[in-house]
């Protein structure tokens, strides 16, 4: 009975003293100095699990085999120890380490800043370390965008996990990052014309100002448009979209929240922002906080009459162009479909390191590492990629080599258009067009056309049949010394992994939704340069082919307006055509800035 007394008061006494230490670890945890704002790490992915705070999200880590972790709307996700990943930009993310691991090489944070010229945004990462992306040692710590030899402004957009840069902004281009601040109180980036003061004004006036007025950090009074230091928050009008402006900002400096939909229900979808009031949001996750209570019933645009099927164009703001009978709505609202349907899409299982940023045609090799940083060998035994690679040793990639395209090779092409026709994709894509008047025929009838329009042989060139709409798109050609074609992804880590190919960098990288990702870069194919190549990567074969089969029966040499993922993109398809009608892809490729 005295043991058991003496248990229940040990029991008793304890608790409060576990519950108290409890709290005041998770106090010193949710006050770490290593905790990185508006950052992720972009490595495998151990476990993700529910979180209602990050240091929760690090207690997790704490307690099992990790190493990072990334916490970011209430989910927490635990990397794996071997590959973390790099330190890259997420709005409202919060990462860090195990707490057992030392944070001596400091915290950095993710800004908003923008490009002079054009006015995008980007999120800029400080501070970094190196002046190059992969140097392996030495350089500076910098506080501050860094000066090109031309004199441009620029910063770094993903750091390793020594704050290394890994990857910068486009460094033709300048960098403004308003009037944020770093720790010595100077200007982020503040090139020569931009919107921001020059950095000792800045700094003058900030001293003045403090002297002036003892007002608090945490209020905008006497502080509306005036800079501020990392952590604190801010009262200029690049708090919103970075979600850190003080609670009087609105009131106190007189303006109104971007990250609303307020007097924008129904808006056109705009590139870039992550606060959206359009009848697309909810499914791209994109919708601004109060889409559902301000915008309770999604606007909807009354069709307009459909004209008659025909050559000629007509325009709408509501709809955009129609052409042939149908509308860039009508394309956009399919190409969306088309995408949410792509049972082989393998996005997921591939990811790419787009090094460093380069621009149109630099032959300069900046990207130490390859392009395809992982592709999961199980894409390769499903059944449409198993037939896609049996067509690789079929051409030649010089043009000026006639294809002697055996009856082999022939059957190896109706077995792959087979295996596309069984798919959902390409079921949706001849519903489409029945319904649109663009092809009346059956099945058999759409198998034969693709086959005409992509796999029929022709010359580029004195008359030798060295080339194909299929060849020249998914594959590539050479002619003169020059890199053509190669837009498939597939068959790029197919080359890439037979070290057959060099990536050398990029200059734009867009996210479809998370079902790919678009690519604009260069690279080296052997001695040839492909100067400027686009690609989508992640997406099928059988999605590829029936994106740009559609859009050169919907709307010939004109340009194709699509989305993809609420991403907007142009395809551009040329054809020859020859007497009696018959027609050839010559060309088909994508761009992120229609």
């Amino acid at each position: 009975q005295q043991q058991r007394h003496l248990v229940r008061m040990l029991t008793l006494y304890s608790l409060p003293f576990l519950f108290i230490l409890s709290a005041v670890f998770r106090v010193a945890c949710s006050d770490s100095a290593c905790h990185e704002e508006n950052l992720m790490y972009n490595g495998e992915t151990a476990s993700v699990s529910n979180a209602r705070t990050a240091v929760d999200c690090q207690v997790q880590c704490d307690n099992t085999r990790c190493s990072y972790w990334t916490w970011l709307s209430g989910k927490c996700e635990l990397k794996r120890i071997a590959k973390p990943g790099d330190k890259v930009p997420k709005r409202g993310a919060i990462s860090g380490a195990k707490s057992s691991k030392s944070c001596d090489k400091g915290p950095v944070k993710a800004v908003p800043c923008k490009y002079t010229d054009t006015k995008e945004e980007i999120l800029c990462v400080f501070p970094f370390v190196g002046e190059n992306p992969g140097q392996k040692s030495g350089g500076s710590t910098h506080e501050n965008c860094l000066k090109t030899k031309k004199g441009h402004y620029w910063c770094a957009t993903r750091l390793n996990l020594d704050n290394r840069v890994s990857s910068t902004s486009v460094q033709n281009r300048d960098i403004d990052c308003g009037q944020r601040v770093n720790s010595k109180n100077e200007l982020l980036c503040s090139p020569p014309g931009s919107d921001s003061p020059a950095k000792a004004t800045t700094t003058k006036r900030t001293t003045t100002t403090t002297k002036k007025s003892k007002t608090s950090r945490s209020s905008c009074s006497s502080r509306c448009g005036k800079p501020a230091g990392l952590g604190e928050c801010q009262c200029n009008n690049q708090c919103f979209s970075f979600g850190d402006c003080c609670s009087d900002y609105t009131t106190t400096c007189q303006v109104s929240n971007p990250n609303t939909c307020t007097g924008k229900c129904g808006a056109k979808f705009q590139r870039g922002k992550d606060c959206q009031c359009n009848v697309g949001c909810e499914k791209f996750k994109n919708c601004c906080p109060d889409y559902s209570k301000t915008c309770p019933v999604t606007p909807t645009t009354k069709p307009a009459a459909k004209p008659a099927a025909s050559a000629s164009a007509s325009s709408n703001k509501n709809v955009g162009v129609t052409l042939n009978g149908v509308s860039d709505l009508d394309l956009r609202t399919f190409s969306e479909d088309l995408l949410a349907s792509d049972e082989d899409n393998v996005a997921r299982l591939v990811e790419v390191d787009t090094g460093c940023t380069t621009r149109v045609g630099r032959p300069t090799d900046c990207s130490r590492n390859p392009l395809f940083s992982k592709v999961d060998t199980s894409i390769l035994r499903k059944p449409v990629y198993q037939k896609l690679t049996a067509l690789y040793e079929n051409y030649d990639s010089d043009v000026a080599v006639k294809e002697d395209r055996t009856r082999a090779e022939q059957n190896e092409e109706d077995v792959f258009l087979s295996e596309i026709m069984k798919s959902k994709v390409m079921t949706k894509t001849l519903s489409f067009l029945k319904s649109k008047k663009l092809f009346t025929k059956s099945s058999n009838e759409f198998k034969k056309l693709l086959k005409e329009l992509w796999f029929d042989v022709y010359s580029r060139g004195k008359r030798i049949l060295g080339s194909s709409g299929f060849e020249h798109v998914f594959l590539g050609e050479k002619k003169a010394g020059k890199v053509q074609g190669f837009h498939n992804w597939v068959y790029f880590q197919h080359l890439e992994k037979k070290n057959e190919l060099n990536y050398l960098g990029h200059w734009e990288k867009v996210d479809l939704g998370g079902k790919g990702t678009g690519l604009s870069f260069t690279f080296k194919w052997g001695e040839e340069q492909k100067p400027f190549a686009s690609m989508l990567v992640g997406t099928s074969p059988e999605f590829e082919l029936a994106l740009y089969t559609t859009c050169l029966l919907a709307r010939g040499d004109e340009k194709c307006s699509i989305t993809l993922g609420g991403q907007p993109v142009a395809i551009t398809t040329h054809v020859f055509t020859r007497p009696g009608g018959v027609r050839y892809i010559a060309s088909s490729f994508m761009d992120w800035k229609p």
